[in-house]
C-alpha cells in the first residue's frame, strides 16, 4: 500500500548552473588557506630533515583538498530543476529523459539553497540553487521545497481499508 500525498505549492521549473559564488568563495578560502601554510612553513614548520616532510605532507594534503573542491564545484549538476506539482524532476541538458526524485533542503542562505536530491532510482545529488539565476521563480520554488506533504483524500481511505 502506497501513502501518496499532494503539496500544496505552484508548478515551478527552476534552472540550474554552475554556482559562480562558490567558485569565487573555494577561490579565496584555498589562496587563503596557501597564504597560511607558506607563512607557517616561513616561520613553524621548524628545521631540518623534519622541515622538508612537514613541508610535503601539508602542501600535498592542500593540493588534494584544492583539487577535490574545484573538481565538485566544476561538476555540479546542470540543467532544470522541476516541480509539477506531485513529483520533482531533474532535467539534464544532454538527456531526454528526466530523473525523478525528491527534493529536500540541506542548507538555506535565503539567496542561496543546497538541495539534496534523492532519485527514485537510487542515488543521492547536492544541488546548489542561486536567487539570481531565476529571480522571478525563487519565491515559487522555495514554497515547493518546503511546502508541507499532507495526504489525499485517497492515501486516506486506501490507508483506512
Amino acid at each position: 500500500m502506497r501513502l501518496t500525498t499532494a503539496r500544496h505549492s505552484p508548478a515551478v521549473s527552476y534552472p540550474l548552473h554552475s554556482a559562480h559564488v562558490l567558485q569565487v568563495v573555494w577561490g579565496l578560502l584555498v589562496a587563503g588557506a596557501a597564504a597560511v601554510l607558506v607563512m607557517w612553513w616561513c616561520l613553524g614548520a621548524g628545521h631540518g630533515a623534519q622541515l622538508w616532510l612537514r613541508i610535503g605532507c601539508s602542501a600535498v594534503v592542500w593540493l588534494l583538498c584544492a583539487t577535490a573542491g574545484w573538481r565538485f564545484l566544476a561538476q555540479m549538476p546542470q540543467g532544470i530543476l522541476q516541480w509539477d506539482g506531485s513529483v520533482w524532476m531533474w532535467v539534464q541538458p544532454a538527456h531526454v529523459e528526466a530523473l525523478q526524485g525528491s527534493a529536500v533542503v540541506t542548507a538555506d542562505l535565503q539567496w542561496l539553497l543546497v538541495l539534496r536530491f534523492a532519485g527514485a532510482a537510487g542515488g543521492t545529488r547536492r544541488f546548489v540553487v542561486q536567487r539570481d539565476w531565476a529571480p522571478h521563480l525563487w519565491l515559487d520554488l522555495r514554497r515547493a521545497v518546503y511546502s508541507l506533504a499532507y495526504p489525499t483524500q485517497d492515501a486516506v481511505k486506501n490507508r483506512a481499508l
